[in-house]
């Protein structure tokens, strides 16, 4: 009951509407980027206590100076002295979390010497309840301030005082953010937001630009806090957004952009808008053409953009902003005709949203103009091709509202192909990409390693693919419409980029590595035709094919359900191998996704170790850096076992899993996908609650081993098949279902076992005899399975 009160206390901190002049918000905004600590509100502290959503900060001893106020409120507090700091985070998936990363317990606690405090809610009453602020001393706190800052501008790149103001002009929004220096952990980062989908935060600043999510989830999982209302996350939903752009011959870009949105709540008039800091913004106007204030710090620092309503959004009212802005270094040049597009969802403005910006839908029409002897690819329909004097004109619209909107650029040889209604569209660099290039270089001016390696120079071209992987293309869509049901569009563009180890897809338009663009001998010469890298380049294209229907087709609602995307596309890509290459190769995928979601890597603990799926890209850290590819390899093996749960082994049919995916596509079209959205389907489809399921391999991270013996035996007249299982690594309570083959003289049929942890002894009368018997034959089941013949 104490903690409900204190969080009642926060989010009940008085509703003050500030006055919205622009002009004087960006003053104090101003000011407060330089603000030194108030030497007339010194505060003494003496156990003083602040008590926050799964956190209390203790001022055991030690000063504390209020900041001057910004647009009229006091915001921010500095402290020196000694404190204590405590977090308990809410769920044991969270609290496991805390122990990983500290190494300690689940429950966090460290002393600390240093801690700013920003903030909208309470904090200087409950100061001010257990102290007296008076005139004092503020040497020392200087420094202190200046550290802070650079904290937040050199390494975490986030502009908190115009976060701060966000909070502070929207009504009775309870901020709190609290950076606290420690003894054991240096920097953490501790924030309640409540605009965000998970309000609690805990982060740990590392050094460089490097930090760590140590914790982070909604209000609503603390369970004292039932019945609390969070905020409305939605402020605005993007509606259209026009792009006139111009692509200089020194890749520089410059564009003016039209960005129509609705307000879906009253009361903010600071909008955080989406847009690479290299782009600089010259002006924004809104629909009346009357300048608007806006604040964009330094590229290099904390360089988001942040624009000022002349009043506070009303809700249902639609707004049009006009930005002009220019940059040099989200283009940038990669050899002959090659360039590397960046800021590929951030090269135009669109305001920020507290989830997935992906499903922040809108109409893109899109605009650009470039140097005639270049040529440039984008999303959406072409509707316009044409030269005027020494420029390319080129118009594209998406027809409906898209995820994102996109381009690629550079000097392209193009080949196209067309059948069963689609049409594919290569783009493949003519000229080499520097990588390339200075490898030519080498082989040129050093015949003996040429003759070593095995490879001419001639060899290293990109465009000789081009026929191949139209034609692959075609394959993959064919067969995706076929499993999962038919997309609106019937084009797809694949390009070519300087990058030779990553893939892209964005709607209707690909960006594969120029790797994959190299013919059979040169990929053999390079060594790029085996282990993983074979594999990489085998499943790239399908992958990113398959975001067509897994991430923007169906987008996932917010990181804990990328998943849903990330595995789906690889998964995806695994049945295009079945498919087209038939099902050793497919077993043979599904044991190396096995190898990477259970085997260390080094010194350090297995991905599947870091914690469970549903913590997505949270999971890669100090201990385990590719823990985070689990939305990928785990992901896709998740897809394997419902599918083969849904399997008839008696007619090898996979219509339940099919009409699960087509109906998934079907349902989230045009709305985020949460897992809790794809469990109810998948239970709806296998004919019970398969909640268990999502809970034993999306929430948690146990992998069963299954272990003993089994026997064929005879029991009055007809064959038993008798196992006696010992299941380790997994809670009591844990179900399997284990498939077992049976090798007959009619043939190999397919059973289940159904086995709960720690395993009992299972009989299963059989027709006769099996000639063999094997378990686990489709590796339906992620884990090791070593039950031996009596």
């Amino acid at each position: 009951m104490r903690l409900l009160a204190v969080v009642l206390n926060i989010l009940l901190a008085p509703a003050l509407l500030i006055a919205s002049d622009p002009a004087a918000l960006l003053t104090d905004y101003r000011a407060a980027r330089e603000a030194a600590p108030d030497p007339s509100r010194v505060v003494t502290c003496e156990k003083l206590e602040l008590r926050r959503p799964a956190a209390t900060i203790t001022l055991n001893s030690g000063k504390l100076a209020f900041l001057p106020p910004m647009a009229g409120r006091t915001y921010g507090a500095i402290f020196q002295g000694q404190g204590t700091f405590r977090f308990a985070a809410a769920t044991p998936s969270e609290r496991a979390e805390t122990r990983r990363r500290s190494h300690k317990s689940e429950e966090l606690e460290d002393t600390f010497t240093e801690l700013l405090l920003l903030f909208s809610d309470a904090t200087e009453a409950e100061v001010l309840k257990q102290g007296k602020a008076a005139a004092g001393s503020t040497d020392g706190f200087g420094s202190t301030l200046k550290s802070a800052r650079e904290v937040f501008r050199e390494q975490l790149h986030f502009n908190a005082e115009a976060n701060v103001l966000r909070y502070l002009t929207r009504p009775a929004s309870a901020y709190c953010l609290a950076l606290v220096k420690t003894k054991q952990f240096g920097y953490l980062l501790y924030e309640f937001a409540p605009a965000d989908m998970e309000e609690v935060s805990l982060l740990r600043v590392r050094s460089g630009d490097s930090s760590e999510i140590w914790n982070s989830f909604p209000l609503t999982d603390l369970g004292s806090n039932a019945g609390i209302t969070a905020l409305p996350k939605t402020v605005v939903d993007s509606k259209q957004i026009d792009v006139d752009t111009v692509i200089a011959g020194n890749a520089s870009l410059a564009a003016t952009a039209v960005t129509t949105f609705e307000a879906k709540l009253s009361g903010d008039q600071l909008l955080h808008i989406n847009l690479a800091p290299p782009l600089r913004v010259k002006e924004v106007k809104d629909q009346a053409g009357v300048a608007l204030g806006f604040i964009q710090e330094s590229e290099k620092r904390d360089g988001s953009l942040w624009v000022i309503a002349p009043a506070p959004l009303e809700a249902g009212k639609t707004y049009q902003w006009t930005f002009t802005y220019a940059g040099k270094d989200v283009i940038q040049k990669a050899g002959e005709g090659n360039f590397y597009v960046g800021a590929r969802s951030s090269w135009f403005p669109r305001p920020a949203t507290a989830g997935e910006s992906f499903n922040d839908r809108a109409i893109f029409h899109t605009k650009f103009r470039i140097p005639k002897n270049f040529s440039l690819v984008g999303t959406g329909k072409e509707v316009r091709r044409a030269i005027e004097g020494k420029e390319e004109v080129t118009e594209w619209d998406s027809q409906r509202p898209a995820t994102v909107a996109g381009f690629n650029y550079g000097k392209f040889s193009t080949k196209s192909m067309e059948a069963n209604g689609f049409q594919v569209s290569v783009y493949a660099n003519s000229g080499l990409g520097d990588e390339l290039a200075e490898l030519r270089i080498l082989l040129e001016s050093s015949p003996a390693i040429a003759a070593q390696i095995g490879i001419s120079p001639g060899a290293l071209n990109t465009t000789g693919m081009s026929a191949k992987a139209a034609a692959e293309a075609l394959q993959s869509l064919n067969l995706y419409t076929r499993l999962f049901g038919a997309l609106p569009d019937k084009f797809l563009r694949v390009t070519q980029q300087p990058d030779g180890f990553f893939g892209q897809s964005w709607p209707g338009l690909l960006f594969l590595p120029y790797t994959s663009f190299l013919d059979g001998t040169a990929r053999n010469q390079l060594k790029l035709d085996r282990g993983g890298m074979r594999s990489f380049l085998e499943e790239v294209g399908p992958h990113e094919i398959a975001h067509q229907w897994w991430g923007h087709a169906v987008v996932w609602n917010d990181y804990r359900d990328q998943w849903l995307s990330e595995g789906f596309a690889d998964y995806s890509s695994a049945l295009y191998i079945q498919a087209t290459k038939g099902m050793k190769p497919f077993m043979q995928y599904l044991k190396h996704q096995q190898e990477h979601i259970l085997v260390p890597v080094g010194t350090a603990i297995s991905p599947n170790d870091a914690g469970p799926l549903s913590l997505g890209y949270r999971l890669g850290g100090t201990d385990c850096p590719g823990a985070g590819q689990l939305i990928y390899t785990k992901g896709a093996y998740v897809l394997h076992m419902i599918r083969m749960f849904l399997h008839d082994y008696n007619t090898g049919s996979d219509a339940r899993f099919l009409n699960l995916m087509r109906e998934f596509v079907t349902a989230y079209s045009d709305k985020p996908a949460s897992t809790a959205d794809f469990a109810a389907l998948v239970s709806k489809h296998a004919g019970e609650d398969m909640s268990y399921f999502f809970n034993q391999w999306v929430y948690s991270s146990a992998v069963p081993k299954v272990k003993g013996q089994y026997s064929v035996t005879q029991e009055e007249g007809k064959a038993v098949l008798v196992v006696d299982p010992q299941i380790s690594g997994v809670p009591a309570g844990f179900r399997l279902d284990l498939p077992v083959a049976l090798k007959l003289k009619s043939g190999t049929r397919v059973g289940r076992l159904r086995m709960v942890a720690p395993g009992a002894q299972l009989k299963a009368a059989l027709p006769e005899v099996p000639e063999s018997v094997e378990f686990n034959p489709t590796l339906e089941l992620l884990g090791e399975v070593d039950l031996k013949k009596k």
